[in-house]
């Protein structure tokens, strides 16, 4: 499952720049899976701004952790904040919710052994 939602390159490189150690990966898995709930729910919002740097923060932790299709969704939104296109963000953020689910999920489920 988590092979079509995380890229596991992106996982082995993160791995490899925090020196390899398990703990320490699971340290940053956990830091994520505890942020993200958070970060949602901030998506829930009006003010185009706040929006704005929910989606860029959630990009960059997915980024780290490989989730491809998560990364770029956030980055729709942020564009779409930054450049005034966002018109209703409701479906946007469900998208988000959803894909933040299946890779914390998939997250949940990956042991830094995995990557070896």
């Amino acid at each position: 499952m988590s092979t079509k939602i995380l890229d596991h390159a992106m996982l082995k490189k993160l791995l490899h720049m925090i020196g390899g150690e398990a703990e320490d990966f699971d340290e940053m898995k956990g830091e994520f899976l505890d942020a993200v709930p958070d970060i949602l729910a901030d998506l829930h919002t009006t003010d185009t701004d706040a929006l704005r740097i929910a989606s860029h923060s959630l990009k960059g932790n997915a980024q780290d952790f490989g989730a491809a299709q998560l990364t770029e969704l956030c980055a729709t939104l942020e564009t779409q904040c930054k450049d005034g296109t966002l018109g209703d963000p409701g479906p946007l953020v469900a998208d988000i919710t959803t894909a933040a689910h299946a890779a914390m999920g998939a997250l949940r489920e990956l042991e830094a052994t995995d990557l070896d």
